[in-house]
């Protein structure tokens, strides 16, 4: 099941189709909702996560770094201090030679199942590559 789709040339996630993929297992983490997109990009690797333990050796942050399509990824998936391990914040940082671009994700709740960021994910993949893809044509 196919949980992106293209639309006017971009890469975009299917809300219904997500939606279903997600509760097909009920516990769908980020990490796998992660390798889905990244996957149907193109990633073909799995994605190994640092895990990073803070109080009470609870873990603290996931953190994920990959190159796609020549833009470094790295993602740091911040536990919150709620017990429902979808929330928290995700920082994400996507770089080039010419182009880069970070920003903080701070809504995660269990109720968007991660949809908007992903969303801007792929916007801004799509965003940075197109930059590094600029200069390089130009020499």
């Amino acid at each position: 099941m196919s949980i992106t789709k293209v639309d006017n040339k971009e890469r975009v996630i299917c809300k219904k189709t997500y939606q279903s993929w997600w509760k097909q297992e009920s516990t769908q983490t980020f990490k796998e909702a992660l390798e889905k997109v990244v996957g149907e990009c193109g990633y073909t690797h799995p994605l190994d996560a640092v895990v990073e333990f803070g109080y009470g050796n609870r873990p603290s942050s996931h953190k994920y770094r990959f190159n796609l399509y020549g833009v470094e990824i790295h993602i740091s998936k911040e536990s919150s201090a709620s017990k429902d391990p979808l929330c928290g914040d995700i920082i994400t940082q996507m770089i080039c030679p010419v182009a880069k671009h970070k920003w903080v994700y701070t809504k995660a709740k269990s109720s968007d199942l991660y949809i908007p960021y992903f969303q801007e994910f792929l916007k801004n993949l799509r965003d940075v590559w197109y930059r590094q893809y600029k200069a390089d044509i130009k020499g």
